[in-house]
């Protein structure tokens, strides 16, 4: 097809030429015109030529250029394939270092349960019994106990209260404490003062991860009112609490309440019937509830001050003054719970 193509273009070539000289042509020679017609075939040769050799440059300018787009694509696809074994590596080394870290933390906790005894005894604060059960899971076993006892004398230059003195039992408690199952408490609490027996928390509590922050009671325990009802009188400042509190007879009763507690605020509330140690043919229900929120600021000046206070000699049995300033804003857990004992 090239080749008609020159053969084409040399005639028509050569029909302007002719067309353009007719006359002149006529008066040309047969040696002057075939002179002229290898003039022509000459040029279309050379034009043939460089024709020839441009399509083997621009096929040699193609080939190399698809050389050089599939040298690309190899290299993109071994970049790909790097990339790939280079994320299959570091997801390799991650798990393993995530498996080593696992291995070690087991060998830690197996080397502590070696050393550790599988139940453990501590007598004070009180008795108390720790392990673990078959999952691994910590449990506790505490005897409670508590004695508080009254005594006072008179006398004077004249006798005449000679002999007037006397002494009390206030408070005789012996009870136990249990906590197991990640979160469930278990207490039971009884007072043998005035020569009877009152039965004083029965509770069962759970606060566990299932419910957090909450907290459900059943059982007998306080009625969720006022901070010095909730406070034990372990920390109350004086023997009795304040006449305003012991007018209403807060006590305990049979019911069930819930709560929930954060760092500078709290709540609970519950639904109760009588006392235990109580029979009454229509004992009615009793709904009670009580919240409370401290200021940060003012926790943290309590604290700090409490902290600079010297301690002063408790009185009549009770704590020290900076442990019932502490309670009295409410940052212990006697501000938070309803089953602290009396």
């Amino acid at each position: 097809m090239r080749h008609t193509f020159l053969m084409i273009v040399s005639m028509v070539l050569l029909g302007s030429f002719l067309l353009g000289h007719g006359r002149a042509a006529q008066a040309i020679g047969e040696e002057e015109l075939l002179a002229i017609v290898k003039q022509q075939a000459q040029q279309i040769e050379d034009l043939n030529r460089r024709l020839s050799a441009l399509e083997r440059a621009t096929q040699t300018t193609r080939s190399r250029q698809e050389n050089t787009d599939k040298r690309i694509v190899e290299a993109e696809r071994r970049a790909a394939n790097a990339e790939a074994r280079a994320r299959r590596a570091e997801a390799e080394a991650k798990a393993a270092v995530e498996t080593s870290q696992a291995v070690v933390a087991s060998a830690a906790v197996a080397e502590e349960e070696e050393k550790e005894p599988a139940v453990t005894f501590k007598f004070a604060p009180a008795p108390t019994l720790k392990g673990r059960d078959s999952e691994g899971r910590p449990w506790e076993f505490k005897i409670r106990g508590r004695l508080l006892v009254d005594g006072g004398g008179l006398g004077d230059k004249d006798d005449l209260y000679k002999g007037d003195n006397a002494t009390e039992v206030r408070s005789a408690r012996l009870g136990i404490e249990a906590k197991f199952f990640d979160g469930f408490k278990v207490k039971l609490d009884t007072d043998f003062a005035d020569n009877e027996v009152d039965i004083k928390d029965a509770f069962l509590e759970y606060e566990g991860p299932l419910i957090d922050p909450f907290t459900l009671t059943l059982g007998q325990f306080k009625t969720p009112n006022s901070l010095e009802e909730q406070t034990s009188n372990r920390y109350t400042t004086f023997l009795e609490r304040a006449a305003f509190t012991d007018a209403f007879a807060l006590n305990r009763r049979i019911g069930i309440g819930g709560g929930a507690n954060g760092e500078n605020w709290g709540t609970y509330v519950g639904l109760f019937g009588q006392n235990v140690n109580v029979s009454a043919p229509n004992e009615g229900l009793a709904a009670a509830g009580r919240g409370w929120f401290h200021d940060t600021f003012v926790a943290k000046r309590a604290r700090t001050t409490s902290s600079t206070l010297a301690s002063p000699p408790a009185i009549a049995g009770s704590t020290t003054m900076p442990t019932t300033m502490k309670s009295a804003i409410g940052s212990g857990p006697s501000s938070t719970s309803p089953t602290l004992e009396a």
